[in-house]
């Protein structure tokens, strides 16, 4: 099977999934909203059941998952280029601002794909990575003196620091991942 065809498959997997994912977290919203709220010990030693709340994991995951499928896909696709064009560099032996970076250079720059036609796409990965690193690395929190970075990006919100994500930037990201890993592929 073609690699363009196996992420076409990938793809078609997390848009089911996030379906799914996306009734859940109604379904969960709802319940935590009807939820009668009780006061709590924050010293207490075992969460309250009427605390375990679960609709704020699910868009990051889904962001998560994106990044993953990227992430894996561009590794692949570096190595099949390598390979099939007897090339002597690895992709890891470039360096750029980022991992996604250092892939979007070896594909342009040493492997040569004219990726023009997906630029749109490779910025909208770029921001998916920045709102996934803040998803991982600070709780969705943005860091001190860094919100302008944030502010521009579509279907994001700010709410004090912390990250509120819109179904749209979701589906746009998974779009974008799909388009952008099929033309790097060079087919």
């Amino acid at each position: 099977m073609k690699i363009s065809r196996q992420i076409d498959c990938d793809c078609k997997s997390l848009k089911k999934y996030f379906n799914n994912l996306f009734s859940l977290l109604e379904k969960c919203s709802r319940e935590e909203s009807e939820a009668t709220v009780e006061a709590y010990d924050a010293d207490e030693t075992n969460c309250s059941d009427s605390y375990q709340r679960i609709s704020h994991l699910i868009k990051p995951d889904m962001l998560i998952n994106i990044y993953s499928l990227l992430d894996f896909w561009l590794e692949k696709i570096c190595k099949n280029h390598k390979e099939s064009r007897k090339l002597t560099l690895s992709h890891t032996e470039i360096k750029g601002k980022s991992d996604l970076n250092s892939y979007h250079k070896y594909l342009t720059k040493y492997v040569c794909l004219n990726l023009n036609e997906v630029q749109n796409s490779y910025s909208q990965l770029d921001n998916l990575r920045k709102v996934r690193n803040c998803f991982i690395h600070s709780g969705g929190h943005i860091p001190e003196n860094k919100e302008k970075d944030f502010a521009g990006i579509k279907h994001i919100n700010l709410v004090g620091s912390l990250i509120y994500i819109k179904p749209e930037f979701i589906w746009e990201s998974l779009s974008h991942a799909k388009k952008y890993l099929i033309a790097a592929t060079g087919n």
